[in-house]
């Protein structure tokens, strides 16, 4: 058990939530998919898209790197992380 805490502190993404919750990480990077589509990455190693999408998303920002680092460190809901903290929950 004694290596099984630092692993779990280690991965924030696996902090226990309710099903149905959001589980927020912070933007710690930006980069391209194969389209040029810009994915921001999260604290716990997912991506997840950031388009600029007008009418539907607005999201200026994403087109300038001034504009992406000053994103650095903002929360965003990870649907991964969402998933698998519902699955875990929903198994458990």
């Amino acid at each position: 058990m004694g290596l099984l805490v630092p692993l779990l502190l280690s991965r924030p993404y696996l902090r226990r939530r309710g099903a149905g919750e959001e589980v927020k990480q912070k933007i710690v990077a930006f980069e391209q998919d194969e389209d040029g589509d810009w994915l921001a990455v999260l604290a716990c190693d997912h991506r997840q898209h950031v388009r600029h999408n007008p009418p539907l998303v607005s999201r200026p920002w994403v087109q300038t790197e001034t504009g992406r680092n000053q994103f650095l460190g903002y929360e965003l809901n990870c649907k991964r992380c969402d998933d698998e903290t519902d699955a875990a929950v929903l198994g458990s």
